[in-house]
């Protein structure tokens, strides 16, 4: 199904007001074993449009589809839901660490993921909320061809509605801005269900909708 996409591209931020994607034309250049071998950190400063969103519903997402993913950066209700992959993961992820809360204001958040030395450390302003030990190089079993996309699965079944207006991944010294609009695409439609078959909690009849009736839909639908 084909859908009006929802996204909007503000200076150098992106924009959910209604479900959409913003994708990258290609998989990203940073998308590289041999250089994440020493690990990443990536900085993203987020509002979330509303405390009730599930799937969970992708912020952030370096993935084929809702089965298999290198990392996904997540909302389900007022949680931040973190996927990664690694060695010791399924290629989907799991097990996933969720931080409860995050997102129970409308507060920007800014959240921290960094690997190295052996460590996983998730920080939301500033504060570290959770860290797991990981083996030696541990994404080496990343799927270098995994795209980039914000506010939805690949399959366009996993929106979330939000600002981002900032991102950046650090890899081997060497600074990357995800938001770049060179390398983003916003088109003006979207695919819901994409290539696989996954079970179907996009939304779509909302375009005619006035803002708050369109937000109250929104809110029904999800929950």
């Amino acid at each position: 199904e084909r859908l009006i996409n929802g996204a909007i591209r503000r200076d150098h931020s992106l924009h959910f007001p209604r479900p959409g994607i913003a994708q990258s034309r290609r998989p990203p250049d940073w998308l590289d074993r041999e250089t994440l071998a020493d690990g990443f950190r990536l900085h993203v400063e987020v509002r979330a449009g509303h405390v009730r969103q599930c799937g969970p519903a992708r912020i952030l997402t370096v993935s084929q589809d809702p089965s298999y993913r290198n990392l996904t950066v997540g909302q389900d209700d007022a949680d931040l839901v973190i996927r990664l992959r690694t060695v010791n993961s399924t290629l989907n992820g799991y097990p996933e660490l969720v931080m409860p809360n995050v997102f129970a204001s409308d507060n920007w958040r800014t959240i921290e993921i960094n690997v190295a030395e052996q460590l996983l450390t998730i920080e939301v302003d500033g504060e570290i909320l959770a860290t797991k030990p990981l083996p030696a190089s541990p994404l080496k079993n990343w799927d270098q061809s995994h795209p980039l996309a914000f506010g939805n699965e690949l399959t366009g079944d996993r929106p979330w509605l939000g600002q981002v207006a900032s991102a950046v991944i650090y890899v081997d010294d060497t600074k990357y801005n995800l938001l770049d609009q060179q390398e983003l695409d916003l088109p003006p439609m979207y695919w819901r269900g994409g290539s696989v078959s996954t079970p179907n909690s996009g939304i779509t009849g909302l375009e005619d909708l006035t803002v708050v009736n369109r937000e109250r839909a929104v809110d029904f639908i999800l929950n």
